[in-house]
């Protein structure tokens, strides 16, 4: 039984570079921008490997916190199935940025430990966290120019047991899949669970962000124009953290997996 998360662990650790797709947490990662009604929106779908381990169905808005629940930015599902023979988990995420980009950033966004994000420079840069009603989880955006990344944690109810062998913390670990950058990996503390941030510098250059952020209305030819305008601004400045496991932290965090194992397969948010 340990033998099965001492290998989670090592999808953690190695999945962005591991030779088969079985060995990677972060099985496939895709993002798309698109317009419809003169907004524009961005769709993020990853699928994720975890082991045996599978999250319930749910379908989700994602609202804006300020709204006492009355407007919507988009929607969140996950959905477990099986792919090659392997138990996967599903998520994706659906945003209609120009409405988001019109509101106030966070001052400050944290993970739902109440730690900070693994993402560096993020201070003085308009970044957006957004509620999932009934569930501790959050969905976060960079728009900022030269600044922008998606990324989502999720507190789930079982990862609480790993957060009895670590401390209060994040563990998260780089991957560039399908030249989408970005890191992936778990919280602990008050709140435990896993998040993932990915790079949208591939989908919202600087001039289509530039029109975002000006309120311009796009249509899908507007916004094929604007992507194909290259600009020296272009170039991601989002620094993710990446941490390095020592032996104690991965000896500790294979104890907290695999009492995660004895509680079911599972996964339920919090």
């Amino acid at each position: 039984m340990i033998q099965h998360f001492l290998l989670l662990l090592v999808l953690l650790v190695s999945f962005s570079c591991g030779p088969n797709p079985q060995n990677q947490i972060v099985k496939d990662i895709g993002v798309k921008a698109y317009a419809s009604n003169d907004d524009v929106f961005l769709d993020l779908g990853a699928q994720f490997y975890l082991g045996d381990l599978t999250f319930t169905s749910l379908d989700l808005p994602i609202m804006d916190p300020n709204s006492a629940g009355k407007r919507m930015f988009g929607k969140f599902s996950m959905r477990p199935y099986l792919g090659n023979g392997s138990q996967m988990n599903q998520i994706t995420i659906s945003l209609n940025l120009s409405a988001i980009a019109q509101t106030s950033g966070s001052l400050k966004p944290t993970l739902p430990n109440g730690r900070d994000l693994p993402i560096g420079g993020i201070k003085d840069k308009n970044v957006f966290e957004l509620a999932i009603p009934g569930i501790d989880s959050k969905i976060y955006l960079g728009l900022d120019k030269g600044f922008t990344f998606i990324g989502f944690a999720m507190a789930i109810k079982e990862f609480q047991a790993i957060a009895n062998y670590l401390p209060p913390s994040g563990i998260f670990l780089g991957f560039n899949i399908k030249g989408v950058l970005g890191s992936v990996g778990v919280f602990t503390g008050d709140k435990s669970g896993i998040g993932l941030f990915a790079d949208l510098s591939s989908v919202l250059n600087f001039e289509l962000l530039n029109a975002i952020l000006q309120k311009v209305p796009v249509d899908n030819k507007t916004l094929k124009e604007l992507r194909s305008i290259r600009n020296d601004r272009d170039y991601s400045q989002v620094i993710y953290r990446i941490q390095s496991l020592d032996d104690r932290t991965r000896y500790n965090f294979g104890n907290g997996l695999n009492a995660i194992k004895r509680k079911g397969t599972k996964l339920t948010l919090e």
